[in-house]
């Protein structure tokens, strides 16, 4: 703009030099020719400028130019770098142990500092193959994830993602129906045993009632020979009624009448005494009822518990057998204690007034008179005892019928079923091997397994199904092939009952074994009784059978209780059958009904007849003769929910257990397999799944230093 405005002066200069200006008008000019100069000055500053500017602008290109050049070289490094230590990563944890992944499909890898020298060893290789320019200063795992960590989640975890690549999910679409009823049959287990716990405390208030008439029956001995002594005193003092007695036979009959009357305060005092000890033996009832009480209550709290798993069914059932022993606890005529502790009531007031009337001095000239008055007034009061009539009243209490079933042998039988079901369920050898190994993964494993997985059901049903098809179990053995984990004959196995191992963590086959049996029969024990509770045929047999042991109590609690010890000794039995059928091999109802019921009650109790001991075996044997609703080997079932063989059972104990004891136990069971191949200290808290690091670098021109992470996991 500057140069313009001075052009356009210039025409002005020349018009007025042609034209012979004055002096002023020269001057004009002349001003004009300065604003010229000036203007033309302002010119060459501003190119100037523009020079400058143009210099700055060529330097800031040339230096992005330069950036962008060290920015595409360091991009470059960057991902040399970032290769380097993700191929280093890869090649560390392909050093994990061929054996585990060949038995197992586990992936685990030792730890030790080896890893470290290798990952820098790694890195270093691949970083002088791409440039020269960086430098590995330091790289190092620092922070590792142990197989043992996390309640075993890295075994778990790589389970669990075998299984499902190789289609296992199929195995869980049956899990859920065997889980509830499952719950079902635990369920009516626990209110069953709460009832059945009655029959303790009621027994206890019972033993009480028997020895309260024993003592009243003593009592009663003790008063028919006070009524003798007060027969033979009236007798006596009727001979003082005669005139014609002579002063030494009047002397005599009153010393035989002395003689009389302390033979019957004698009677009269020791009475009182065995009247005292009633109290104590009511005192002693009343706190047992008490306890009795209590329990009811406690059977319809666990019955409360327990009301969803039940079902309506079920429920209503055991609510009115609960109801029916609390409203019947005592007699129908009413309780024999109150009547007992009335009757010594009035014996103690009757006899303090026979003392009384009976304190006079017969000896010395006593009136006749007053001797008749004595005598007719021991005589009334004698006859006003009632002790001997409550004796004879409820005498069939205390009276023994050999011919009626023993409710205590029935609780015999119970338990020793109980202490001896391994004996009774299998009649074969079982495996004598034991284990002496220390830092065993079950002992070491750290945290707990993963409980907010919203599949934690299908991630359980797939580990279980895993473990069934890699570890054996005592059915294995009964077929000649030997199935499992591979390479390991069973002569090397460590435990041939690896399976019972993990759910039970024993060390010895034997221990495991019987572990699982109590189990499976529990379960069974559940199950069946669940069925008498709903079978009202078969649910009046055992009431009927109570009534025949305890009727005569009339005692409804006992009785009812007494039912329910009989249900549950006739489940419990029938349970046993069943398994000695699974531990042959066969396959067993999980729902029991009447076409698949096999023992009967009256062989049962027929057992407390005999020798419980050696009947027992034989009973349940010719029992198991003619299974019915059993499936053979060779003729499963198409709906396989009906009927279950014993991988089937151990299906459903490890789908109960805990999911960290689970996979502690698993871990232990492979590192016992490890063992038996030649590895000797393999444990699984020396391996790791997981490792992250860091790993720094200098860049040789400048000395800068860079870190890049290093990490590795065979789970994500």
């Amino acid at each position: 703009p500057a140069v313009t405005s001075a052009l356009q002066y210039i025409p002005d200069v020349q018009y007025h030099s042609h034209n012979n200006l004055s002096v002023g008008q020269a001057d004009m000019s002349k001003a004009t020719v300065m604003r010229i100069s000036k203007a033309i000055n302002y010119n060459n500053m501003c190119r100037a400028q523009i020079t400058v500017m143009a210099t700055l602008v060529f330097m800031i290109v040339i230096s992005f130019v330069t950036t962008c050049v060290n920015a595409a070289a360091m991009s470059g490094y960057n991902t040399v770098i970032k290769q380097a230590c993700s191929l280093s990563d890869e090649s560390v944890f392909t050093a994990y142990s061929n054996d585990m992944l060949r038995q197992f499909d586990i992936f685990a890898l030792k730890k030790s500092d080896i890893i470290n020298d290798k990952v820098n060893q790694y890195i270093k290789t691949s970083i002088n193959t791409h440039s020269k320019d960086i430098q590995l200063v330091n790289a190092q795992y620092d922070e590792y994830r142990y197989m043992t960590d996390n309640g075993g989640y890295g075994v778990e975890e790589q389970i669990v993602r075998y299984m499902q690549s190789g289609g296992y999910i199929d195995v869980i679409r049956d899990y859920n129906s065997v889980k509830d009823g499952i719950k079902q049959s635990d369920s009516v287990s626990k209110v069953s045993s709460d009832i059945v716990e009655v029959k303790d405390t009621a027994q206890e208030s019972w033993i009480d009632m028997k020895q309260l008439i024993n003592v009243c029956d003593n009592i009663g001995d003790k008063e028919d020979e006070l009524q003798q002594y007060a027969k033979q005193l009236v007798n006596t003092v009727n001979t003082l009624k005669e005139e014609e007695l002579t002063q030494d036979e009047l002397d005599n009959t009153k010393k035989d009448i002395a003689e009389n009357v302390e033979e019957i305060r004698d009677a009269a005092d020791e009475i009182k005494d065995m009247s005292y000890k009633i109290y104590d033996i009511i005192d002693t009832y009343e706190g047992h009822m008490t306890d009795t009480t209590q329990q009811i209550s406690a059977s319809y709290e666990a019955l409360e518990r327990h009301k969803e798993e039940l079902g309506d069914t079920v429920y209503s059932a055991m609510k009115d057998d609960i109801n029916n022993m609390e409203s019947g606890g005592d007699e129908q005529n009413g309780s024999p204690v109150d009547v007992v502790e009335a009757a010594v009531d009035n014996d103690i007031s009757a006899l303090d007034e026979l003392l009384k009337k009976s304190d006079i001095n017969i000896r010395q000239d006593e009136s006749i008179d007053n001797i008749i008055n004595m005598s007719g007034n021991v005589q009334r009061l004698c006859g006003e005892l009632k002790v001997r009539e409550v004796a004879d009243r409820y005498r069939e209490y205390i009276d023994e019928d050999d011919s009626k079933p023993d409710i205590n042998v029935l609780t015999r039988i119970y338990k020793l079923f109980k202490e001896g079901i391994t004996g009774l369920v299998i009649d074969t050898d079982i495996s004598d091997k034991t284990i002496e190994y220390d830092n065993l993964a079950d002992s070491v494993v750290t945290g707990t397994a993963c409980d907010d997985i919203s599949n934690l059901s299908i991630r359980s049903a797939l580990v279980n199904e895993y473990i069934i098809s890699r570890f054996q179990n005592y059915t294995d053995y009964i077929d000649s092939e030997n199935k499992g984990t591979k390479d390991i004959l069973s002569e090397d196995r460590l435990l041939d009952y690896e399976t019972e191992y993990i759910l039970c963590g024993g060390k010895s086959d034997k221990d495991n074994l019987c572990e699982v049996i109590t189990k499976l029969s529990h379960i069974r024990e559940g199950a069946n009784l669940l069925y008498l509770i709903t079978d009202s045929q078969k649910k009046n047999e055992c009431f009927t059978l109570a009534v025949q042991i305890l009727g005569y109590t009339g005692n409804m609690v006992l009785i009812k209780a007494a039912q329910y010890l009989i249900m549950t000794l006739w489940a419990y039995a029938e349970s046993i059958v069943e398994l000695r059928g699974l531990y042959s091999g066969e396959s067993i109802s999980i729902i029991k009904n009447a076409g698949n019921w096999e023992t009967d009650i009256n062989g049962l109790i027929n057992l407390g007849r005999e020798n419980i001991s050696s009947g027992s075996v034989q009973w349940l044997k010719n029992a198991g003769k003619n299974r019915k609703g059993t499936v053979q080997p060779d003729d499963k079932e198409t709906d396989e929910i009906l009927s279950l063989d014993y991988a089937g059972y151990l299906r459903i104990l490890l789908l109960m257990q805990n999911g960290t004891t689970r996979n502690a136990r698993v871990m232990s069971a492979m590192e016992l397999v490890m063992v038996a191949l030649g590895h000797n200290d393999f444990r699984m808290k020396d391996y790791i799944y997981e490792a992250d690091g860091t790993a720094t670098f200098a860049y040789v021109k400048n000395g800068q230093q860079y870190t890049q992470k290093l990490s590795y996991s065979y789970v994500s």
